[in-house]
């Protein structure tokens, strides 16, 4: 219940039907209840009585779900009300999402239960405990679980937590006990509990513990394994005690594994995906129970191991059965595989042999709900975790510090997951992050999303990519990462190494030096190349300059007030220029000053500046001053009163004054003197010769005081202007130019730029209008004309019209060539400085939609430069006017239809702006497109569910609009009546079916007429039909009010339509039904009446076909129609009159698509005009109503909602016979006869009481076919049966081919001869086999008597009928008779079998065999060896044996042996053994000795006449016996096999050639005799050896035999044997033999390779040449030597075996010797001796890669005296080896420093000296090895 109240989205439906049909699959019922549904709708499409999409969908997919699962049929059994949902059909997935859905599960009574408390499952109520494991989240609203015992859970009002639920559970009542149910019926709660475990647990990891004991209730077993899949190698944390290892598998349920192994019951069945069972077929063949290890010995419902409730069950010594269900997730992947052991039933707990059907079926309903459960991906696998810790590196840029996190995922995990960063700021210094264990808890969390894996890292792991960004400077970060779905997170990774965010401030470049350029008296320029950044993706660096005054304090202090430095300059810059340039002004130019650059990155790091350059000292040198000329400004340039504070008010408009910038400090303002003088038009001359000129005033003065104060708008230029507003400088004044005059030396600064005084003039004659085109929309035209910029000059008669350009540019053109002021005048005027406009401004607003509203603020425009003159004709007037246009095309002014906004235009040059010229008011408006007079929309070709519409093309009312769009419309009309639904006069029931334009062609001509198709019409409703046009370019806004609409006169009225059948095409034949079921074919060999396959009776069918038309063509036909036929004979009856004929029943005709495999379907034809129709019916329900054999058939056609027929079909259909001919024998078949002996069979013998040795005679015959008159494609479609007799051939028959033939004829007066035997076989199929076979058994044959065998068949149907057969009798019918009489072969000779051999007879030489005699087949007795045939002489046959690989090379047959070791194929023929070869071992002369054989391997039959026994098993004639090794072979084979070698390619262990020996060496370096030889023989052996013996000598000695000992399991490859028992020192030699199963030994093997027990001493290993002996003073009085170990040479001159270590004891090439260590004086003398235990390597068996140990050893020593060091070794208390010994360590005084030597050591044999005193063995700890 709680699974299905989580059930959500569009997987509820799916969920609740799996469930469903898991109940209904183990036994349970479902009720449905009908309520409303969650949320307060009816849920899907209920409002208008459609079925929803997504309920059908769930309902195919839950339909192929079940039937892929086995859950398919019906639920339901005999004797039981089958439940309503099981046939609900479509009805049950729309009744899922209703209010109450309830279960009733059968629920046993309560039971005792143990003190450990009660299992989960189906085997009691639920108590509080559990109520508290219902999930937190509650189900849907109402629902409702009901249990048999009346446990109800319900919905709460609110969810309360599982401690709620367990803290105040409400006191249960007692309820009356409920008998107990059937074996399998408490599936369901069991199931449903399970559930609620899964999802609860499901994101956690200890999900597979909390399925044990569900799985356990669910089914019950023995035992529960689950197998689960581990990501990487699993690791086993658990610590075994000291038990047996081979109980761990049984106390481990979980098991972790990484790869799914194939030969494995659970691999395979993950590998598969399907659910494995022991016993099966596949078991077998797999050999699944030998990898199984059962509970042998262990109670399954002891303390330690949850089981079935209920009386103490025996334990199982066996594995009985075993089923494995693989568990996936939501995505298919298999997480891991459960194991059932051992079935067991309830509540008697008697064991059973195997799983049953139902179990399955309750195992994969669990499997199914598993899998919608489980997340994907599961992330709570064995193993998941980030695979290694997240890489990071710095990122960079100018305004943040972020790093670049990079890690992997382990290959599973490539779905989409949600990744998350944590990072913090680590204090520890060390290097690596790692190292310790940071601090988290104060760490940010950074959620990443879902990420997509970088390129490239799809094959193998992913690799994922994250900015984090916001790091603070200055710190050390580490980061960490983990992934994480909606379920289950992974666990954090390792922390990443430390990230440092410590930045290196900006640097210069190698060594560059600042350069210092002056500009002015005051003013100088820096300049320096830009500075380096840390990283590339710092660009931003902030510069400040300061400036230092020389350090004489006079003058420091009459420069700088502040102090000595001053910050000068502070700027930003990208470094993208050559070199940084600051420029310092206001410098007293008789100082002397200092430069430094000093930088810092403007938005990261510390803000502090670095200085990082330095200039040299700089002074001014003398210059004259120049003053620097006033110049004018523009308007807008100046700020007002409210611009700035403490500015002096500017009185007058601004427009008629002069705006000059003062450029002056105030402290020169009052020695200046400001001058001014205009340029008028000259006079015009009378004389046209005469150049004219312009008039120039004189300089007039302009005092300090005549100007008014301003302040400009930019900050960054001086801020002082003046505004001069004298009458002279601006009436009838054409140009003016300023200069500024100096009082006392009359310096005068040079003259600004000539300039007009006067703004230019307005725009005229403007106009505005809206201009529309297909490519731009919509645009406002703005026409206006002004004044060209040469028109006051060429007024003025100095220049010619248009050639203004030309002069100033240096040509000579005009009437007259301009003078020096003239020149002047024009160039500046030229600049925009004149009375001309050069630029123009439009601003605009919308006008007020009432009288009486509030107007809208202007909105300006950008200012602009003034667009080309528009060329006008020279003869036109006006023509000395530039005439201007320009279009504004910003939509936003044209979205308001019909809107009206007012537009203003104004000229402007570079100082003065005009007034504003207004231009009219704009209305957004366009006219609509039109149609002429007279058109109207048309429909034609209408049908059910289409129409076609056809419209004249419109004609656009605008210029420029060509394109239009037409939007077709469709109103649907109700039923009341014509009257169109309107709301407030306007049509609301509108809808656009399309939008299309129209195709104008190449030639750009619209086309005569448009049509469009509307689709998808219901048949019973009206519609009225529209289109409308509207322009494409234009805005939607716009476009919709510009729009015509063009209507149908008449609506679309409904259409019906009727049927008529066609006359021709109308087509009847008979065929059969597909073979059904074998349950159906089992039914009727048991005696049933056969049943129907898939409910459709077998037997033979009626195909009928025919057309019929549909009327009005296109009409949407319903998907059910009705049809019914009518029967008429075709032959007369034997009065020879026509039957009447008999109509049949009506039945149903569905849509082919809707069909779902019905017997009657149709299909609609593409155009809809007509359908052809199919129908099929069973024959036998027409041979109940009509008596003829051969009919005709009428058919008609009607619609069952409204009872409307068709007339019927004119013509007849065609003949159809409703009988058929017995099948007969093919041409030429022979019935073949093979009898089959009871000595046949190796698993007996004859029984005692059979009257010969047959014990069935076997029966082929070739399937019959077709009977005259039948298809071949039905004869195959029919079921065959044949009956087989036998008949006894009376002795006084004359001949017995007449007897034959009369049994061929089928005549059933056969006189001589009698039925000893009938029998019908099975039905079959006819197509089923070629051959069919029968055995006959043995007993129903008469001993010495003729036999004959006849078959013969008849036809039935699939369903289990017979098929109707003609009545009368047809010539020509012949049985299948076998073609020569049978007698039975008499009893034979019983198989002699192979004995063993005694203790005397085992030693025997030479190849021989003992035999043991028996009596006849089924006799007791053994000397029984006579029969009633003729006595004849026994006779023994032997026949020779070799081995497979010889029987593949030659193309023998293969033939097992029970005892032999391998596979033996019997070779050539056989042969008689001579009687001198056989030797009677006792009285009864039955044991016989078979000598002097031939061949190493045979087998043994006897023989008495005709009569032979049966071959006996292969045995060996001799043993085999391995031979020694010798020379490099016996090294080089002993030492890769006790290595653990492979043969090539990995094909198994490397096994000896032959009988090796070694000498064992153990860890405590006692020495042994190691022999090993091949476990099995190099050929195949018909007996297994079982036993060896050893034997060892000294060379020269007497053989000391060792006790026999068993040879070790056959999965051995090696046999080895130890001998210890042996003296150091001597010399020695070893042979082997073996003995076989039955007691023969082989003889001994030669000796093998003398073995001397001793090793030699050990000497210094080749590792002392390469540093191996290192001597170090630790202090004054003591000294540290280190060494390598020695080694001990594996072989010498004397011995020839190996050695090998013992690989018990886990050895690694070592032994344990004892060193001394000796330390000499400058005389020879002995100063200390110390000896230690250490170990000694074999060099050859020692790796120079395995790990080196080293030796250490602390020695006293006297500072003043100079010493060296000897070490020699020894293996237990031996002699002493080669020693080595250390350069000469010199004196040294106290205060020295530490002093190593390190030259090479000396080797050689131990120098003669005393041998010294032992002193006890210095015990040294392992300290780290001492550099030299």
């Amino acid at each position: 219940a709680g699974f299905v109240g989580r059930a959500c989205g569009s997987h509820r439906v799916l969920h609740v039907c799996l469930f469903v049909k898991a109940a209904l699959a183990v036994g349970g019922a479902v009720v449905l209840r009908a309520g409303p549904a969650p949320g307060g709708s009816d849920g899907g499409d209920a409002a208008d009585g459609r079925s929803s999409p997504g309920g059908a969908a769930a309902a195919a997919e839950h339909a192929a779900f079940s039937s892929s699962i086995g859950l398919g049929g019906s639920a339901g059994r005999a004797g039981e009300e089958t439940p309503a949902a099981a046939t609900a059909g479509p009805s049950l997935v729309r009744a899922m999402t209703e209010e109450q859905l309830t279960f009733h599960v059968p629920v046993p009574p309560p039971r005792p239960q143990s003190a450990r408390g009660r299992s989960f499952g189906g085997n009691r109520r639920l108590g509080p405990r559990q109520m508290a494991m219902v999930p937190r989240r509650p189900p849907g609203p109402g629902m409702t679980v009901n249990c048999d015992s009346t446990t109800s859970l319900r919905r709460p009002d609110r969810p309360s937590s599982a401690g709620a639920a367990r803290g105040k559970s409400p006191p249960r009542t007692p309820q009356p006990p409920v008998p107990a149910p059937k074996d399998g019926h408490d599936a369901m709660s069991a199931l449903v509990l399970a559930m609620l475990q899964i999802y609860d647990y499901r994101s956690k990891g200890d999900v597979w513990v909390k399925l044990l004991e569900p799985l356990r209730s669910l089914v019950p077993c023995e035992d529960v394994k689950i197998v689960v899949r581990s990501i990487g190698a699993p690791r086993e944390d658990i610590i075994m005690g000291p038990f047996d290892a081979e109980s761990r598998p049984r106390a481990r349920p979980i098991k972790l594994v990484e790869h799914w192994p194939q030969q494995r019951i659970e691999g395979h069945c993950a590998l598969t995906q399907r659910i494995c069972t022991i016993p099966s077929a596949e078991a077998e063949r797999q050999h699944w129970h030998q990898y199984e290890v059962s509970n042998c010995g262990r109670p399954v419902n002891c303390e330690s191991t949850p089981a079935i409730s209920g009386p103490l069950l025996s334990s199982s010594s066996y594995l009985r059965c075993l089923v494995a269900v693989p568990l996936f997730d939501a995505a298919g992947t298999v997480l891991a595989v459960v194991k059932l052991i051992n079935r067991r039933s309830w509540p008697e707990g008697h064991p059973r042999m195997e799983f049953s059907k139902a179990d399955l079926a309750a195992l994969s309903a669990f499997s199914a709900i598993f899998a919608c459960v489980m997340p994907s991906p599961y992330l709570g696998l064995p193993g998941a975790a980030i695979p290694r810790r997240p890489e990071v590196q710095l990122w960079l840029t100018d305004d943040s510090i972020g790093a670049l996190v990079r890690w992997q995922l382990q290959r599973e995990f490539r779905e989409k997951l949600v990744h998350e960063i944590l990072y913090g700021s680590v204090e520890y210094e060390d290097e690596y992050a790692a190292c310790r264990k940071p601090n988290q808890d104060h760490w940010n969390m950074l959620p990443c999303g879902i990420l997509e894996p970088l390129p490239g890292s799809e094959s193998y792991e992913p690799c994922f990519e994250y900015r984090v960004p916001g790091l603070q400077p200055g710190l050390r970060y580490a980061f960490s990462v983990r992934a994480r779905n909606l379920d289950m997170d992974l666990e954090w990774s390792e922390p990443s190494y430390k990230l440092s965010t410590f930045l290196v401030p900006p640097h210069p470049q190698g060594s560059e030096a600042v350069a210092l350029v002056p500009r002015t008296d005051n003013t100088v320029d820096i300049e320096w190349v830009p500075f380096q950044t840390c990283d590339p993706g710092l660009q931003l660096i902030e510069y400040r300059v300061v400036a230092m005054a020389d350090q004489d304090e006079a003058i420091r202090d009459s420069l700088f007030s502040d102090g000595v430095e001053q910050v000068v300059a502070v700027f930003i810059s990208d470094g993208s220029a050559d070199r940084e340039v600051a420029t310092v002004s206001c410098l007293q130019n008789t100082g002397t000053y200092t430069f430094a650059i000093e930088a810092r990155y403007p938005y990261l790091g510390t803000r502090s500046f670095t200085r990082a350059l330095v200039s040299d000292k700089y002074s001014f040198p003398t210059v004259d001053l120049t003053l620097p000329a006033p110049q004018p400004l523009a308007l807008d340039m100046v700020s007002t009163m409210s611009d700035a504070a403490g500015s002096p008010t500017i009185p007058g408009p601004l427009g008629s004054a002069v705006m000059v910038r003062w450029p002056y400090p105030a402290d020169l303002t009052p020695k200046l003197i400001l001058q001014y003088r205009t340029a008028s038009l000259p006079m015009q001359e009378s004389d046209p010769r005469v150049a004219p000129r312009m008039q120039i005033s004189a300089w007039n003065r302009l005092m300090p005081g005549d100007g008014k104060c301003a302040w400009l708008r930019q900050a960054n230029m001086s801020s002082e202007i003046r505004i001069l507003q004298d009458p002279g400088l601006v009436d009838g004044r054409l140009a003016v130019q300023l200069r500024v005059v100096m009082q006392q030396d009359s310096a005068v600064s040079p003259p600004s730029s000539w300039f007009h005084a006067r703004p230019p003039r307005p725009p005229e004659a403007v106009s505005s209008r809206l201009l529309c085109s297909d490519e731009a929309g919509v645009a406002l035209r703005l026409e206006w004309r002004a004044l060209p910029q040469d028109w006051l000059m060429s007024a003025a008669g100095l220049v010619e019209s248009g050639s203004l350009e030309a002069q100033v540019g240096g040509g000579s053109g005009g009437q007259h060539e301009l003078g020096p002021v003239s020149y002047a005048v024009c160039h500046d005027f030229s600049r925009g400085h004149g009375p001309n406009p050069t630029q123009f401004q439009v601003r605009l607003r919308f006008a007020a939609e009432r009288a009486g509203a509030a107007e809208e603020e202007w909105e300006e425009l950008p200012p602009q430069l003034l667009p080309p003159a528009v060329e006008q004709e020279p003869t036109a007037p006006l023509s000395r006017w530039s005439h201007h246009a320009w279009d504004l095309q910003d939509q936003r002014w044209f979205s308001r239809p019909d809107a009206v906004f007012e537009v203003q235009v104004r000229h402007g040059n570079a100082l003065f702006w005009s007034a504003w010229a207004n231009a009219g008011s704009v209305q957004a408006q366009v006219r609509p497109p039109t149609l002429a007079a007279g058109h109207a929309l048309r429909m034609e070709d209408i049908r059910t569910d289409s129409v076609r519409l056809l419209w004249p093309p419109f004609q656009p009312s605008e210029e420029g609009l060509r394109d239009l769009e037409y939007r077709i419309l469709c109103l649907e009309l109700p039923d009341g009546g014509d009257a169109r639904p309107e709301a407030g006069g306007r049509v609301v029931a509108w809808r656009t079916l399309d939008v299309v334009v129209a195709d104008y062609g190449e030639e750009g001509e619209p086309p005569a007429s448009l049509h469009y198709v509307v689709r998808s019409l219901l048949p019973d409703r009206r519609y009225l039909f529209g289109v409308e046009c509207r322009y494409l370019g234009l805005p939607s806004g716009l476009a919709a009010t510009a729009a015509s609409r063009l209507e149908a006169a008449e609506p679309l009225p409904r259409r019906a339509f009727s049927f008529t059948v066609l006359p021709d095409g109308f087509a009847a034949h008979a065929a059969l039904l597909a073979a059904p079921a074998p349950t159906a074919v089992a039914e009727l060999a048991a005696g049933g009446s056969g049943g129907s396959a898939g409910g459709r009776r077998g037997g033979l069918r009626l195909h009928l076909r025919w057309r019929f038309r549909v009327l009005p063509p296109g009409t949407p036909v319903p998907p059910v129609l009705a049809y019914q036929l009518c029967c008429v004979p075709a032959v007369p009856d034997r009065d020879g009159a026509l039957p009447p004929n008999v109509p049949l029943q009506p039945a149903l005709l569905v849509e082919r698509s809707r069909s779902q495999g019905g017997a009657a379907c149709f299909t609609v034809d593409r155009n809809r005009e007509g359908a052809s129709a199919e129908a099929e019916l069973c024959a036998s329900a027409i041979e109940t109503m009509v008596s003829a054999s051969r009919l005709q058939f009428v058919v008609r056609v009607g619609d069952p909602s409204s009872n409307t027929w068709s007339l019927w079909s004119e013509a007849l259909s065609d003949v159809v016979d409703l009988t058929v001919l017995p099948p007969v024998a093919p041409d030429g078949a022979v019935l073949q006869v093979s009898e089959e002996l009871w000595t046949a069979k190796q698993s007996g013998t004859l029984p005692r009481r059979a009257p010969h040795a047959v014990e069935a005679v076997n029966l082929a015959w070739p399937a019959f076919q077709a009977a005259p008159g039948l298809a071949p494609e039905q004869h195959l479609q029919l079921f065959v049966q044949y009956e087989v007799v036998v008949w006894r051939v009376d002795p006084a028959a004359s001949k017995l081919a007449e007897v034959q033939g009369l049994l061929r004829s089928r005549d059933s007066n056969v006189t001589d001869a009698l039925v000893v035997f009938r029998q019908a076989l099975q039905p079959g199929s006819a197509q089923a086999r070629e051959v069919h076979r029968f055995q006959v058994p043995g007993d129903s044959l008469h001993p010495g008597k003729h036999h004959y065998f006849q078959v013969v068949a008849r036809y039935f149907f699939p369903d289990g009928s017979p098929l109707p057969e003609p009545k009368e009798p047809v010539p020509g019918q012949v049985a299948l008779v076998s073609a020569e009489p049978y007698r039975p072969t008499p009893r034979n000779p019983g198989v002699p079998s192979l004995e063993p051999f005694s203790v005397e007879l085992g030693q025997t030489m030479g190849r021989c065999a003992i035999l043991q005699l028996h009596g006849e087949e089924g006799v007791d007795d053994p000397t029984a060896i006579t029969t009633d045939v003729a006595a004849e002489p026994l006779t023994i046959e032997v026949r020779e044996g070799r081995s497979s690989a010889w029987a593949s090379s030659t193309g023998g047959a293969a033939i097992g042996n029970e005892s032999g070791e391998g596979a033996i194929v019997a070779v050539g023929s056989w042969t008689a053994v001579p009687q001198q070869a056989v030797q009677a071992l006792g009285g009864d002369k039955t044991r016989l000795l078979v000598r002097d054989l031939a061949v190493q391997v045979c087998q043994f039959r006897v023989r008495r006449g005709v009569a032979e026994s049966r071959p006996s098993a292969f045995t060996d004639t001799c043993v085999w016996r391995p031979l020694p090794l010798v020379g490099d072979q016996l090294c080089a084979q002993m030492r890769s096999v006790a290595s653990g070698g492979r043969r090539p390619g990995g094909q198994g262990p490397l096994a000896l050639q032959g009988l090796g020996v070694a000498m064992g060496v153990g860890a405590d370096t006692t020495l042994f005799a190691r022999l090993m030889w091949p476990r099995h023989a190099p050929q195949a052996i018909a007996v297994s050896l079982s036993k060896y013996q050893v034997r060892y000598r000294t060379c020269g000695g007497e053989w000391h035999d060792l006790p026999m000992v068993d040879l070790p399991s056959s999965d051995a490859v090696m046999a080895e044997c130890q001998v210890s028992e042996l003296q150091y020192g001597h010399l020695y030699e070893f042979a082997l033999r073996l003995g076989n199963a039955l007691g023969r030994w082989s003889d001994w093997s030669p000796p093998t390779t003398p073995l001397r027990l001793e090793l030699p001493p050990p000497v210094p290993g080749r590792s002392m040449e390469r540093g191996g002996l290192r001597v170090a003073v630790v202090s004054s009085s003591k000294v540290k030597l280190v060494w390598r170990p020695f080694s001990v040479p594996c072989r010498s001159e004397r011995m020839e075996a190996p050695i090998l270590l013992d690989p018990c004891r886990g050895q690694r090439g070592n032994v344990c010797a004892d060193y001394e260590v000796i330390m000499h004086g400058e005389d020879g003398s002995v100063l200390a001796v110390v000896q230690r235990e250490a170990p000694a390597v074999f060099e050859d068996l020692h790796s120079d890669n395995e790990a080196a140990t080293w030796i250490e050893a602390d020695l006293p020593l006297e500072s003043q005296r100079s010493c060296s060091f000897e070490i020699r070794a020894r293996l237990r208390k031996g002699a002493w080896g080669a020693s080595v010994r250390s350069p000469p360590l010199p004196a040294r005084m106290p205060s020295s420093g530490p002093l190593a030597l390190t030259a090479p050591p000396a080797l050689g044999p131990p120098p003669h000296h005393p041998a010294p005193r032992e002193e006890p063995v210095a015990h040294l700890y392992p300290t780290e090895p001492i550099a030299a």
